[in-house]
Parts: structure tokens; sequence; C-alpha cells
């Protein structure tokens, strides 16, 4: 799956924005970046009403990003380059 995300920082502070699926709102997280990893948690609410988790972790190598993330405790590996 492909999706588009926006990632700002301050400092070593980040922001990512991610649009949200079906047209719904989009997602926003907090993370931070030390050096070359990068990490941020996006914190969902299922229909059910239970909190879901979902935490990216990867390293950041000039205009290019890898990584994995745990969804419901299955780990899945993510890519990510700069527009």
């Amino acid at each position: 799956m492909e999706r588009e995300i926006t990632i700002a920082q301050d400092g070593n502070k980040i922001k990512m924005t991610m649009p949200g699926r079906q047209g719904g709102d989009p997602m926003v997280a907090d993370g931070t970046i030390e050096g070359n990893a990068i990490e941020w948690t996006i914190v969902m609410q299922r229909p059910d009403g239970q909190e879901m988790k979902m935490t990216y972790k990867g390293t950041v190598d000039g205009a290019t990003m890898k990584g994995t993330s745990m969804r419901m405790d299955r780990e899945v590996e993510w890519t990510a380059k700069k527009k």
C-alpha cells in the first residue's frame, strides 16, 4: 500500500500527518528523530471504541527511510522516499 505522509521537524521532535482512510480525518502523530533514527506512534480509535497503536521505527538515509511498524503484535516493514 502506498500513502503520502508529511513530516515536519522541530529540533529532535517530529509531527507526522497522513491522509485518513476513505477521505476521513487525517492521522496525526508525534515522534522523535535522533541522529538517523526516527520513530512515531499513531493512535487510532477502532469502531468498537478500543485504542489501536501503530509504532513506526526506522532510519533516515539521505532522501530515503526504512524500518518496521508494529500493528497488533505483528511487525511490518516499510520504506519511504522524499518527493
